[in-house]
């Protein structure tokens, strides 16, 4: 009697040790069959993203486009000004003057009288780094030839300045350029390629009015 009594145990045992088994096994190929899915990207993120990365040539430059050539192209789509340049003009001394467009009659200080006539001259240095395109200036109130033993401490004394930073908006149809935003740039009060403090008070001026341009 005992002994069936043990017997009938250890099947009992048996049997629910391969229920277990089975119900373990039925678990971990249901865990393993079932798909996952990827959190869905809202429009807004979507739209965020493309609003910050670089966008395509002709999402930039449209068909609306004035287009000119030169140095580097310039284009004009609608009130915003964009500029193309090429790889090579990168890192090159660059002499920029500004003149005069048109004055006022009346009104005259030292030679600047007369629309056409020079306001200022600089050297620019155009430089891409990373997603940006920067416009510095180089200094050269001291130099020293590139030869002599000064030559990097008067380099390291003497660091171009940054008049102004770009984002890149797109690459030119061949990859062989940076397309920028230059509206703000031109339209801006900006002392480099704007009126001597001279001619501000000569014209009774003070701060441009970038509306009436």
């Amino acid at each position: 009697m005992i002994k069936n009594q043990k017997l009938l145990a250890l099947a009992s045992m048996v049997f629910l040790c391969a229920i277990g088994t089975n119900d373990a096994l039925a678990q971990k190929k249901k865990k393993a069959t079932t798909p996952t899915t990827a959190a869905p990207t809202t429009p807004a993120a979507g739209a965020a993203l493309k609003k910050e990365g670089i966008k395509a040539y002709s999402e930039v430059i449209t068909s609306k486009a004035k287009s000119k050539t030169g140095l580097f192209k310039t284009h004009k789509v609608d009130d915003k000004w964009y500029f193309e340049i090429p790889d090579s003009a990168l890192n090159r001394e660059m002499l920029v003057v500004t003149r005069l467009a048109k004055v006022p009659s009346g009104v005259k200080v030292g030679n600047q009288q007369y629309g056409g006539e020079q306001l200022n001259e600089q050297v620019w240095q155009w430089e891409r780094r990373g997603k940006q395109v920067f416009i510095r200036v180089p200094s050269y109130s001291v130099r020293a030839d590139e030869n002599s033993d000064m030559y990097q401490s008067v380099k390291n004394s003497n660091l171009s300045s940054i008049l102004a930073a770009f984002d890149i908006k797109a690459y030119n149809k061949d990859t062989t350029g940076v397309i920028i935003d230059a509206t703000d740039f031109y339209n801006g009060d900006i002392m480099a390629i704007g009126a001597s403090d001279a001619l501000r008070k000569a014209y009774k001026t003070t701060v441009y009015d970038a509306t009436r341009s």
